[in-house]
């Protein structure tokens, strides 16, 4: 027998049989007393079929939909940030120098205290020390080459210009070639961050300056400047030292006649301070007497190889921000046969090379102006 429907009552599938059930009361019918729990299932009368409904959640249990919270964090500890929530970044750590500021000046040390225009060049031929090698041999092969010949005879060779340039100082030449582990140091402190290494250079001479041993002489020309305030800082440089508070240039009397002072490190500074960094011993050139703290043999008659001599020293205001510029029409009067053009060619080749086999850093920055004294950018790395 089938109950017809009434209000409150709906018809659900059970069993493959139907029958009854209220969302009032219980009722008889088909229904078996002692029956503990109701199950219904919605009747999709528009499908001609029934779905069975879910259920009831046993007692304690969340209502269907609900989400149940995550338990509390332990104490002490963080909670996770919260699905889409942003974190915020943390800040950058200061940068950290690929040399120490002491053991730069200990990598400088032996040629701080050199005319301006040479520091120049023996910073950017110490970035090519195979070069330094060659260039020492052939020139000690070819000491009759000069004037013309001896023009023609550099312009024949690949080197960089900065190498070429030291054919007129042999002595600086054999010093970089003998002592070839500090040539690298030196190159590879100069591509790293050539900014910190010429403020080593500054803090150097006025330290040497302060113990009394470089002042201007008939060899050399002491120029001191006030240090210009320093930029804003952009990037935070870890154990940075004190920029020094004048700018010391050095320059020759003469622009024909240069002067190379040997000395030794560990005394023209006022003793040297890092005994964990000592600077490289220093090289006496052969007949060297000593004659004082700072003493200068016979002066350098610059000659054709100068004329390669390109780069030339900005100091930044001593703040880590100076570089090496260079010039390719510079020093034309030296050597005329020099073909300018070619040689902005073969920088700005030196350039990409260095960039592809050091990848971003390191890459020498070529000389990019046209004819007729435009000048070069500066050698970067």
């Amino acid at each position: 027998m089938i109950t017809p429907l009434r209000r409150g009552h709906r018809a659900v599938l059970a069993g493959g049989k139907m029958r009854m059930t209220t969302t009032h009361a219980t009722f008889a019918g088909s229904v078996r007393a002692g029956l503990g729990a109701v199950f219904c299932v919605a009747l999709a009368l528009s499908a001609g079929a029934a779905d069975p409904v879910p259920a009831p959640p046993p007692a304690g249990a969340a209502p269907a939909g609900a989400t149940t919270p995550a338990p509390p964090a332990p104490a002490g500890t963080t909670p996770p940030a919260a699905a889409g929530a942003t974190t915020p970044a943390a800040p950058a750590a200061p940068a950290k120098p690929a040399f120490k500021p002491e053991e730069l000046e200990a990598v400088c040390a032996q040629i701080a205290l050199y005319p301006d225009s040479l520091v120049a060049q023996v910073l950017m031929a110490s970035t090519y020390p195979l070069e330094v090698v060659q260039a020492d041999r052939w020139a000690k092969q070819n000491t009759t080459l000069k004037g013309d010949a001896l023009a023609k005879a550099l312009n024949e060779q690949t080197w960089d210009a900065s190498v070429k340039s030291l054919v007129n100082f042999p002595q600086v030449l054999e010093m970089m070639s003998k002592q070839l582990e500090w040539t690298i140091k030196l190159g590879d402190a100069f591509i790293a961050d050539q900014g910190a290494v010429m403020a080593a250079v500054q803090r150097l001479r006025n330290r040497a300056q302060a113990s009394g041993n470089l002042k201007t002489t008939p060899e050399q020309k002491v120029i001191v400047e006030q240090a210009p305030p320093p930029p804003a800082q952009v990037v935070v440089i870890e154990s940075a030292p004190a920029p020094p508070p004048q700018i010391i240039k050095i320059e020759s009397p003469s622009p024909e006649v240069v002067y190379v002072p040997t000395y030794n490190p560990t005394v023209v500074y006022g003793g040297w301070p890092y005994p964990t960094y000592p600077p490289p011993a220093p090289y006496y050139p052969p007949g060297y007497v000593a004659s004082n703290i700072v003493s200068f043999g016979a002066g350098v008659a610059l000659g054709a190889a100068w004329g390669h001599a390109w780069g030339g020293c900005n100091w930044g205001g001593g703040h880590g921000h100076g570089d090496v510029d260079i010039d390719v029409d510079r020093n034309t009067n030296f050597n005329r046969n020099i073909n300018r053009e070619s040689a902005r060619t073969n920088i700005n080749n030196r350039q990409t090379n260095r960039t592809t086999n050091t990848g971003a850093g390191g890459a020498r920055a070529g000389g990019t102006g046209a004819a007729g004294g435009a000048r070069a950018n500066s050698f970067q790395h």
